[in-house]
């Protein structure tokens, strides 16, 4: 995970424990889930990306 993505997923938790409507902690909850699944989907075009690169069959 990126320090950008690190830090945000940070202050959407900081946001969820703070905020006291039911409807904005579900808002927050919901864009912190899809940052995460982003990151995750960062990691994996990024190592296959570099997989590719290191493939020297597939130059």
């Amino acid at each position: 995970m990126n320090d950008q993505g690190a830090w945000l997923i940070e202050q959407l938790t900081q946001l969820i424990k703070s905020e006291k409507s039911y409807e904005q902690r579900a808002v927050w909850q919901g864009l912190k889930t899809l940052v995460q699944q982003q990151q995750v989907r960062l990691n994996q075009i990024k190592s296959e990306i570099d997989g590719k690169l290191w493939n020297h069959e597939q130059w």
